[in-house]
């Protein structure tokens, strides 16, 4: 079994000797903390030639890590017609998709969590920060760039390539999205940013929410739970999360992630972060049509999450966001924000009797609450 830090996570150092892997659900509950921000929505413009695109549909027809490249889907007019619904295929499993304004969907689900279920997602939470180190410590190493912010160790770097080879897969990269020094030291310091959403990503209920809650966005059609397949007894150490060909091929098609907590008829969600397969292939979806105009996959994540509490009942949903993401809600929501639909701050939410509602919120964040029967929802229904 192999142990290795993964940095940048809350509980972790670079230099830690802590392993990575979690044993059972004891173990990965008491490894989370909630002390730092949410991940902010970070997005990167990259052009791309027609030569450039037709070489990169040739890596996903032919490279065998094609999971490191997403090519998001044409909507079927079937798919066009169904968007923006919920529905619920499991009383455990929650679906939806969106097409944006250039016809490409993505695809969402909202899984309930039991214990076997969080521990999976736990690992898949800790995991994505040594895949965000390790390809970018990849990147400074094949463009000869100064390290800044975490990279992985040489243990770590060795085992992670293991089945995929370092230089291959840089060099398939680097060559398919067109990747300069700049733009690769660009898309690093990206990737240093996942373990800050990643370390308060808790699958794990606690005593008081009467249910807890994983939600994604994925690239391919969802058709049952994300990870039940890799289920495995309380002691096994998920080798699948340790390798990239691995790590690709069963998470690969995820692009963003975030926990929620139902307590007391409220919703709350934190631990948001981008993928850093996402941030690669620079997922970036339009729904500007619908007036979405800024941060289109968080604002699809999280609307899609309160719409599925409103289906259940649930009265409020709660977020406090770190002020980059906080400007993204304002620039979308600012009516809803004047109608009172959401209100924003500790000083307002006093006024109006709804801190209660507020869960966690540390300093630098700005507590939110939406009323989810009022509110606009611009993308679900």
């Amino acid at each position: 079994m192999k142990n290795f830090p993964v940095g940048n996570v809350s509980g972790f150092s670079p230099n830690a000797s802590t392993p990575v892997f979690f044993p059972n659900k004891d173990t990965a509950l008491s490894s989370i903390t909630s002390t730092q921000d949410i991940i902010s929505q970070i997005t990167a413009n990259r052009g791309m030639t027609d030569t450039a695109s037709f070489q990169r549909v040739q890596f996903i027809e032919s490279h065998p890590f094609a999971g490191l490249v997403t090519d998001l889907k044409t909507a079927t007019p079937q798919e066009i017609a169904t968007q923006g619904q919920i529905k619920r295929i499991h009383p455990d499993l929650s679906l939806g998709h969106l097409v944006d304004k250039n016809n490409k969907v993505l695809y969402f689900a909202r899984e309930k969590m039991n214990d076997d279920r969080a521990v999976v997602w736990t690992h898949f939470g800790k995991h994505i920060n040594a895949v965000a180190m390790c390809l970018r410590t990849a990147l400074y190493s094949y463009f000869k760039s100064k390290p800044e912010g975490h990279t992985a160790s040489k243990d770590l770097m060795n085992y992670f390539f293991n089945t995929a080879p370092q230089n291959a897969v840089v060099n398939h990269l680097v060559h398919n999205f067109g990747l300069t020094t700049e733009t690769s030291t660009s898309l690093a310091a990206q990737m240093d940013d996942v373990g800050i959403g990643a370390s308060v990503f808790n699958p794990f209920k606690s005593i008081e929410e009467d249910n807890r809650y994983v939600m994604y966005v994925s690239s391919k059609p969802i058709t049952g739970f994300a990870m039940d397949h890799l289920i495995k007894p309380e002691e096994s150490d998920y080798e699948e999360f340790y390798q990239l060909k691995e790590f690709s091929a069963h998470a690969g098609h995820i692009q963003m992630a975030v926990t929620s907590g139902l307590e007391d008829n409220v919703h709350e969600h934190r631990g948001i972060f981008k993928t850093p397969f996402a941030m690669m292939n620079a997922v970036k979806p339009d729904y500007s049509d619908r007036n979405i105009t800024k941060g289109g996959l968080s604002m699809a994540l999280q609307l899609f999450g309160f719409a599925c509490a409103k289906a259940e009942g649930i009265k409020y949903g709660t977020i406090s966001p770190v002020d980059s993401m906080a400007n993204i809600l304002a620039h979308n929501k600012n009516d809803d924000i004047d109608k009172g639909n959401i209100i924003v701050g500790t000083k307002a939410l006093k006024q109006a009797k709804l801190y209660r509602c507020v869960r966690e919120s540390e300093e630098g964040e700005v507590p939110m609450v939406l009323k989810l029967n009022s509110m606009t929802n611009e993308l679900w229904r």
